[in-house]
């Protein structure tokens, strides 16, 4: 049976004694449909003063109680002293008021905040003097004792805490947070189903990740440091749309974004009516996804409700420190404040990876571990509530899935303008003291190999690159076709193998084929095949790859006989390959077939008559031998083969 809630337009994914939004309605959801404005710069969310239908927000605050759950005063006297070590349990944090509590990082050391009013407990690892060692939001932290109100047990905790089920195919995951300082909870939906999910299963993780079935073997794995005991210990989950970069795109028109603001809103006013548009336009100047946006400004404005939104254009918050909330930036436009999210927050700070405020965590929403979400948000879910949004629009098409993600290894990853070490464009790694960076995403365009035998990604840089591809330029206008970048394929994990974008490296494709590269002349085609097939036929391998054809005239065909002498490039992601020249050994004159025309062209050369090179010259020699002139031999072979005594070998 599904579980149902209001629609609640309100702040930090919390119920709040205050309601910022101008409301006359509320909707029905199946899923989370809590929103929030944060603070752009990494502080503390705010919680709005304005108190405008505070009796409706009173009203909705119990609705929703008694629809999903009932919030309980979990008042525990905590003693750090008496925590019996062993036992598996939660951390539950006390209550806040417009605040955060810090933690380090046990493995790093980075700092980091949280707010309990949008997560309430963690999983309990260990406590260190009057530390508590615990996780959540994918990131194992050392909290003050003083920040804990209770380590208790999952039937002391009821159903007020962190877990994942399965609703119609769909993965949610449940989260506890105070409203009005009492623990309740809320959920949100974090993609498909995966194979290893099962329905009525109740599935706990503190980094969605790692899922198990059960509570205290995920706990014995976190004490010991791995996952042995996850039902995906080898196939980690990445949510699709918290994890893809926002250098992607989106194919959705500016008439769709529209209409699904004016599903949800119906007549209320709201400043997300007509930014369809704005935001393909935003995407088409500087390259950030738009839909992703898109489900950024629905969460931080209640679909465009908000009233920093309607009265000031800010559909992102922005500038609304949680100090001064009334500092919320006035944009002159809604375009204008997309454009300068896009690139100026966006590119120039939270995509820059040679940022030195050290902004950068990723080019994704994220958790706390990475990504946007490790600066901007106190809310430890903040990414994966903001991904949520393209998993009510997008319905899974048609752009879940596109990309191929890879996410990094290492902490020190070297980016070059090509596959090759001496080619060095900048290096992605912590900029200061514990300022960790790891398990961040990139976009697998392809792969190559170099010389030596090692494997490269080719990826998309975060970041511009200059005209000549030879430096950086954060400030520039993004061109995906120039903007790529390689890595060695050590340093990256394939998480996610996307459809569209999913790509072979050339090599790769002409091994498949049974072609042979000669310094880009390519021979092993069969005589008489059709020049559609070797297109399908390198679609069908590498479906984002796009194949150009001309004949020696330079005329782009899509059929007709292989013929020596033809040209043909690659496209992949606006990035065309190097030019290769087909071979057919044997067929000198480039017409496709093997006839007398053609061993009367080797004896001309030969005579002097003629002069055969590249391509022609290879197909004359009509076999794999490395000569470097042409004699009686290779004249004789080719009349061999049209007289039946022999057959070429392509």
């Amino acid at each position: 049976m599904k579980k149902r809630k209001l629609l609640l337009l309100g702040i930090a994914g919390c119920l709040a004694t205050s309601f910022a939004f101008q409301l006359n309605v509320a909707k029905a959801y199946e899923d989370d449909g809590s929103f929030y404005v944060l603070d752009e710069d990494g502080n503390a969310e705010f919680i709005s003063t304005d108190t405008t239908n505070q009796s409706l927000f009173q009203t909705m605050t119990s609705s929703i109680r008694s629809l999903f759950s009932s919030p309980t005063a979990e008042t525990y006297s905590f003693d750090i002293q008496s925590v019996d070590p062993n036992m598996y349990g939660i951390v539950r944090f006390k209550a806040l008021t417009n605040s955060t509590y810090k933690y380090t990082e046990v493995d790093s050391g980075r700092e980091g905040y949280f707010s309990p009013n949008s997560a309430a407990d963690a999983a309990f690892i260990r406590t260190e003097g009057d530390f508590v060692i615990c996780k959540m939001a994918g990131v194992v932290m050392k909290v003050a004792a003083s920040a804990v109100d209770s380590i208790i047990t999952l039937e002391q905790a009821g159903n007020n805490y962190s877990r994942y089920t399965v609703t119609n195919g769909r993965m949610a995951h449940t989260f506890s947070y105070y409203s009005s300082g009492s623990v309740t909870t809320s959920a949100t939906r974090v993609g498909p189903q995966q194979s290893y999910i099962q329905n009525n299963v109740t599935y706990y993780s503190y980094d969605g990740h790692y899922f198990y079935d059960n509570f205290n073997k995920m706990i014995d794995d976190y004490r010991a440091g791995h996952y042995n005991n996850a039902v995906n210990k080898s196939n980690p989950y990445y949510n699709y749309y918290q994890y893809l970069s926002l250098r992607s795109t989106a194919n959705y028109n500016a008439a769709f974004y529209d209409d699904y603001i004016k599903s949800v809103v119906g007549t209320t006013p709201s400043a997300m009516l007509t930014t369809g548009a704005e935001f393909i336009a935003a995407q088409n100047a500087y390259h950030i996804n738009p839909l992703l946006g898109f489900g950024i400004a629905i969460n931080e404005t209640g679909f465009g409700r908000s009233s920093y939104a309607i009265n000031r254009n800010n559909l992102f918050g922005i500038a609304a420190y949680d100090s001064n909330p009334d500092n919320a930036t006035q944009f002159a436009s809604t375009q204008d404040c997309i454009n300068q999210w896009a690139y100026i927050y966006m590119q120039q700070r939270y995509l820059n990876p040679i940022d030195p405020n050290s902004v950068y965590r990723g080019p994704h929403l994220g958790d706390k571990q990475s990504g946007i979400n490790v600066k901007w948000a106190s809310d430890p879910y903040w990414g994966e509530k903001a991904a949520s949004r393209p998993y009510y629009i997008d319905n899974l098409t048609p752009d879940y899935g596109r990309y191929t993600i890879g996410i990094s290894n290492d902490a020190h990853i070297k980016f070059y303008k090509e596959a090759d070490t001496t080619k060095l464009l900048y290096t992605c790694e912590p900029r200061g003291t514990n300022d960790s960076l790891y398990s961040y995403p990139m976009i697998v365009l392809g792969s190559v190999t170099d010389s030596s035998g090692a494997k490269w990604y080719k990826l998309q840089s975060d970041i511009p690159l200059t005209s000549t591809r030879n430096g950086l330029n954060a400030t520039g206008t993004y061109d995906a076709s120039r903007d790529y970048v390689y890595a060695q394929a050590s340093k990256i994990d394939i998480v996610f193998q996307g459809s569209e974008h999913s790509t072979l490296s050339d090599a790769d494709i002409f091994a498949s084929l049974n072609l042979v590269n000669s310094s880009n002349l390519i021979a092993g085609f069969t005589v008489g095949s059709n020049v559609s097939t070797f297109i399908a036929n390198v679609k069908s391998l590498s479906p984002a790859t796009t194949v150009t054809v001309k004949n020696a005239s330079g005329t782009t065909i899509t059929s007709g006989v292989v013929s020596t002498g033809h040209t043909f490039t690659f496209t992949t992601n606006n990035i065309v390959s190097t030019t290769y020249t087909m071979v057919i050994r044997g067929d000198v004159n480039g017409d496709g077939v093997i006839d007398a025309r053609d061993y009367n062209r080797v004896k001309n050369h030969i005579l002097g008559k003629v002069t055969l090179t590249g391509s022609y010259f290879l197909a004359a020699k009509a076999d794999r031998t490395t000569d470097t002139s042409l004699d009686a031999r290779h004249y004789n072979r080719i009349k061999n083969h049209i007289l039946g005594k022999l057959t070429i070998t392509q």
